[in-house]
Formats: structure tokens, C-alpha cells, sequence
């Protein structure tokens, strides 16, 4: 599974959570802001955002991205050996379009999910 920007801001946004005790919006923000620097637009994205604020609990909202999250999960933890040889070598975009089989626009959702799930914070 390959490093993201997004992966990566959902990394230190949980790290800040756990070890510092900063809410989780201000973590993400935090995080974004470092790591995405000087491009805005990259920052207030909300899908990442919205999946990671699902992920640790500080989103009751189940829309969409929740139900992303939700999908990905699912079949990430009923993949057999084979299938997670598989997926260690998949983007996070190729999941989406091979994995959950999404036709929609990614928009970094997966991300999220991945790393924070490799370092077994989810």
C-alpha cells in the first residue's frame, strides 16, 4: 500500500488526538495544514476529512463517505491471504475502482482508511 498526503495527515491528525488530546477536527486541520502547505484547496477537502472524522468516532453524520469507509473496511477485513497480497500492492485509488468497484471520482477516501489501518489505529 502506497504513502499518501492524505494518509499521512490521517496519521498525525489520530497521533495528535491520542497523544496530545486535541479534538479531532482540530487534529485534522492541524495535519492538513502541515502537510498540505500553501495549497488550500487540497486542505478544506472534506472527503478525506469527513471518512477519518467517521473513522475516530467524532462524526455521527452516515452519509456517504461513512458508507465508503464502512465498504472498505468490510471487505478488508474478510479478504483471505491471497486477496491481501493483492491489495498490499493496489493504491488506494485502484481499491476503490477494482475492490469496491466505484465509477464515482475518487476523492482520497481510501487513503484514510489504509493508513490508519496499518498502523492499527482502526
Amino acid at each position: 500500500m502506497e504513502d499518501t498526503d492524505y494518509g499521512q495527515s490521517a496519521i498525525m491528525a489520530f497521533e495528535l488526538m491520542k497523544n496530545d488530546g486535541i479534538p479531532a477536527r482540530e487534529a485534522w486541520q492541524i495535519a492538513v495544514e502541515k502537510i498540505f502547505e500553501g495549497r488550500p484547496s487540497s486542505i478544506a477537502k472534506g472527503c478525506p476529512r469527513n471518512v477519518f472524522l467517521y473513522l475516530v468516532g467524532a462524526n455521527c453524520k452516515n452519509g456517504k463517505n461513512a458508507s465508503y469507509a464502512r465498504e472498505a473496511l468490510n471487505i478488508l477485513d474478510n479478504m483471505d491471504e491471497i486477496e491481501e497480497a493483492e491489495i498490499n500492492n493496489m493504491s488506494p485509488r485502484e481499491f476503490w475502482i477494482v475492490k469496491m468497484n466505484k465509477g464515482k471520482n475518487y476523492n482520497n477516501q481510501i487513503d484514510v482508511v489504509f493508513a490508519l489501518r496499518s498502523k492499527g489505529y482502526i
